[in-house]
């Protein structure tokens, strides 16, 4: 699992703290950079120089809600379908698709607008 054009990994950790706390501009902006992009997936569980998750880790408890429901409250004209997925070690994670915003430009809802190019998210 190699990050690239469509493909981003993210720390679980982001996760850990109170809700209120969570890095919600960088998550949006990702979404938007893959939407504004061809979409994509961003797997949330998998470390950077990992291409499993721990094979003990769980995802908290209601969090593919609460992850849709931030994410449509922090951006304009971007779909996602999160889903938890089982890796063959055992370990859970969580896989953000992106589609493509073909008709549209996505935005974040405080006007940012991104693109992803290879393994990184540019702003426009």
């Amino acid at each position: 699992m190699v990050e690239g054009q469509t493909l981003d990994k993210k720390s679980i950790r982001i996760f850990t703290t109170d809700p209120n706390k969570w890095s919600w501009h960088d998550i949006a902006a990702d979404c938007v950079a893959f939407a504004n992009a061809n979409g994509g997936q961003i797997c949330f569980g998998i470390e950077d120089n990992a291409s499993a998750p721990p094979s003990a880790q769980r995802m908290p408890p209601g969090l593919v809600e609460r992850l849709r429901k931030g994410i449509f409250q922090h951006t304009n004209n971007v779909a996602v379908m999160p889903e938890v997925r089982i890796a063959s070690n055992g370990g859970e994670f969580l896989v953000v698709h992106i589609l493509p915003s073909l008709k549209t430009v996505a935005s974040t809802t405080d006007a940012g607008y991104f693109i992803r190019v290879a393994a990184e998210t540019r702003r426009l």
